[in-house]
């Protein structure tokens, strides 16, 4: 189902609390930039921070990624 959609993938390091929400600001950018609504935009960036938050204190870290289709966002976190 990835073949119609823009694929974003970031690098989430655990345990580093400097670098938590970094995923999360930049798709938050690149969704303004594609055009989306600044509802939508926080609705996901507050979903994905949470996750990423918990995959700093709880997970040591993973990849989220984030696709973005023309009627849906996706976003997947692996620890």
């Amino acid at each position: 189902m990835t073949d119609d959609a823009l694929k974003f993938e970031y690098d989430i390091s655990g345990e580093n609390f400097a670098s938590a929400g970094e995923a999360t600001m930049r798709i938050k950018k690149e969704l303004r930039s594609l055009g989306f609504s600044p509802t939508l935009i926080r609705r996901r960036s507050v979903a994905m921070y949470e996750g990423e938050i918990n995959m700093v204190i709880h997970a040591n870290g993973g990849v989220a990624t984030v696709l973005v289709y023309p009627d849906a966002i996706e976003i997947i976190l692996e620890d």
